[in-house]
This record gives structure tokens, sequence and C-alpha cells, in this order.
């Protein structure tokens, strides 16, 4: 009788790490364009979360609501939500964001004034964000104001 040797090889299910707040957060930041149905139905899930969120996670929470907001052309909603996180968030970046975001809205609303001067304030922090993603948001807003108030060289040295 022969016996055989050695091992054989099972089929064991590889448990994938769980997912964290954080990179659930992020990833619905990063869905927002991207995949909007895949965003909404993520922040639903964020939203029955959100009583286990530390207040920075909160915050961030927040801000993608008043996105979301602002996305379905909810600005007198999204305005007042965008302002409290500019005030409110001890993140600089975070606070950033939201500021160009209610820029971008104020610009989309043709409020030229008010959108000028939040830009204005944008720019002179500019030099102190360092996310290369809010960076980017802001110069594409920074460049679709000035092209839609007819500065098209600004527009263009926003844009570059």
């Amino acid at each position: 009788m022969a016996m055989l040797t050695g091992t054989v090889a099972m089929a064991v299910p590889v448990a994938s790490a769980p997912v964290s707040d954080d990179q659930l957060l992020s990833q619905a930041d990063s869905l927002r364009t991207s995949n909007h149905t895949e965003f909404v139905q993520l922040m639903k899930r964020l939203d029955g979360r959100a009583t286990e969120f530390s207040s920075s996670q909160r915050m961030y929470l927040r801000y993608l609501q008043a996105w979301e907001l602002g996305y379905e052309g909810d600005y007198e909603a999204a305005t007042p939500r965008l302002n409290a996180i500019i005030t409110e968030s001890t993140d600089a970046t975070l606070r950033f964001r939201a500021g160009t975001t209610l820029v971008n809205m104020l610009s989309i609303g043709a409020h030229y004034e008010r959108a000028f001067a939040r830009m204005s304030e944008l720019l002179d922090q500019l030099p102190h964000i360092t996310d290369r993603d809010a960076r980017i948001q802001a110069l594409g807003v920074a460049s679709l104001l000035y092209n839609d108030a007819g500065q098209y060289d600004l527009g263009l040295n926003y844009a570059n």
C-alpha cells in the first residue's frame, strides 16, 4: 500500500481587515463626483455610525453632508453648514475645503462679490495648506470664478 506524504492545500478563507471610519469617510470623499450613487449609499451608512465617531470624524461627515446639499442645489441649507464648519473645525484643511466649496456655490449662484471676498481669504491661506487635493480644489474653483467674471488671464493663471 502506497502512502501519500506531503501537505494538502486547503482553501482557508482570508479575513479582510476591517475598514476604519476614517477610511470610510475618505472613501466617501473620493466618490463624491466620480460615483455619486455609491457616495450617497456610503453616506447613509456613515450617518448610521455617526454616534460612534470622534469629534473630528463628525466634523468631516458634516462637511460631506453640506457638500451633498450644495451638489443637490440646496445652497440655502448648505451655506450655513459650511460656515459652521469654517468657524468650528479645528482642522485647517477641512476649514479650507469648506471655504472652497462655499466659494464654488456662491459663484454658481452668481454671488460674485461674496465669492471674491472668500476666494481672496482662501488664496491668502493657500501657502499654509499642504493637502494636495485641497490645493487643487481651491485653484480649480479660483480658475472657474475668475473665468465666470470674465477675468480670463487670472482664470488661466490659476488653472495652470
